[in-house]
């Protein structure tokens, strides 16, 4: 949390004391609505929000994943949970890659899998999200993601087709209906996705970068 928020806590709980409770109760509101309600300002305050947001989230998932093992083991049957996860991350030059990379990394890492990066190449890139696209790339590398692009014209199939075929199962990608990525991530492009992805978790990001 101090790394996220960059302030130190002064009440804390024990993190063993919530690992052996008998029952967690998630108590949730998107950052959006926090800071509507006077909780913070800006995106970089959305961003923080959201982080801490997911990080309750892992920690919770955990407690249910550890107290399911047990009861399994109890009854002598044994299950391995989460080692067949792989997540991939979709970057545009306009896409909250940051948001999308930590938050993929920090679920590799709980899940133990491997975090892949994907960006569909694209003519007539701006020098702006030509250098945009390659400080992604640059981040994605320095997160431990292994990086691919691809060159096609239709990003869905494609997309989806890659992932099936390196046995993803958790998707991230941003959405925006702005500038020249309007046709790759527009509304009905989503639905495609979406649809196509069938019997993988999608999770949309929105942009925040103008367009």
């Amino acid at each position: 949390m101090e790394k996220i928020t960059g302030k130190r806590a002064g009440q804390t709980v024990p993190e063993n004391f919530i690992r052996t409770a008998d029952e967690i109760v998630m108590v949730d509101a998107p950052p959006e609505d926090l800071r509507s309600r006077g909780a913070g300002a800006g995106m970089a305050e959305t961003y923080r929000l959201s982080a801490l947001r997911e990080l309750a989230f892992l920690l919770a998932a955990e407690v249910v994943d550890d107290q399911l093992q047990r009861y399994l083991q109890s009854r002598g049957i044994e299950m391995l949970l989460g080692s067949q996860e792989r997540i991939l991350v979709c970057i545009t030059p306009r896409s909250n890659a940051r948001q999308m990379l930590e938050s993929g990394r920090r679920n590799a890492d709980r899940f133990h899998c491997d975090l892949l990066a994907l960006y569909v190449r694209q003519q007539g890139l701006s020098k702006e999200d030509d250098a945009a696209l390659k400080s992604h790339i640059s981040l994605a590398k320095r997160l431990g993601a292994e990086v691919h692009s691809l060159r096609e014209q239709d990003s869905v199939p494609a997309i989806v087709e890659f992932a099936r075929a390196h046995a993803v199962t958790q998707l991230f990608v941003g959405h925006s209906v702005s500038g020249v990525w309007r046709e790759i991530l527009s509304r009905n492009t989503l639905d495609r996705l979406i649809q196509a992805a069938m019997g993988m978790d999608v999770r949309i990001f929105p942009h925040t970068t103008p367009p």
